[in-house]
């Protein structure tokens, strides 16, 4: 998570079969599946508003669904609503286990950032890193150097994500990414920001968005 480089991958989680709870004056469970498969469509296609509109009307049905609660929680966010967000990444994170769990806690944390809310987020990175495998500490430190970046703190930023790549991995995409960040609008160094961006362009999965902006720097 950092101010010109999002350091977070909003990933899919894969969705178990949705269970409507019974209720008076609720959508039909047609109709409300509707809705999740319609949110989630346009969560897939980059349409923000109209998946955050459907998918609000599914979780109201399926509050008990924690990947619909992550699905609607990533809407928010894209949507520019952080408040409603963190709230279902935190519902989302209470919900799922495992890695799925862990993507929530990091949904929340960057939510949590985009609210300036500093100390939340390094809070909940922590919960994710005492919950995680340590599979997932490089993605928790990716994060964690985010959410330091945007307050300043490249020095602070520079270390985990060098901590990520040297115990975790040297292909880590999103500490790569944001390393490239942070040389490059902390410390102005290009070259060595244009080395990082390289290399994340050889291990990373197709980022459009991403892409756009390393090419207009």
């Amino acid at each position: 998570m950092t101010l010109p480089c999002p350091a977070l991958r909003i990933a899919f989680l894969a969705a178990a079969p949705l269970l409507l709870l019974a209720g008076c004056g609720g959508p039909k469970p047609e109709e409300a599946q509707s809705f999740a498969t319609n949110g989630q469509e346009a969560l897939r296609a980059g349409q923000w508003d109209d998946a955050y509109a459907q998918l609000r009307k599914a979780v109201r049905a399926f509050p008990g669904d924690g990947f619909l609660q992550y699905d609607f929680a990533q809407a928010a966010l894209r949507a520019g609503r952080a408040k409603e967000a963190a709230r279902a990444f935190q519902t989302a994170a209470d919900l799922l286990s495992g890695d799925a769990a862990v993507d929530a806690l990091l949904g929340q944390a960057r939510a949590n950032a985009d609210l300036r809310r500093w100390k939340d987020a390094s809070d909940v990175l922590q919960r994710a890193r005492d919950y995680a495998s340590e599979s997932r500490h490089a993605d928790i430190l990716a994060a964690l150097a985010g959410v330091e970046y945007r307050q300043g703190f490249g020095d602070a930023a520079r270390k985990h994500l060098s901590d990520a790549l040297i115990n975790y991995g040297p292909d880590h995409s999103a500490a790569l990414y944001n390393l490239g960040c942070v040389f490059l609008y902390h410390y102005g160094d290009k070259p060595a920001a244009l080395r990082a961006f390289n290399r994340y362009l050889r291990v990373a999965a197709p980022d459009p968005e991403a892409d756009a902006r390393m090419e207009r720097h």
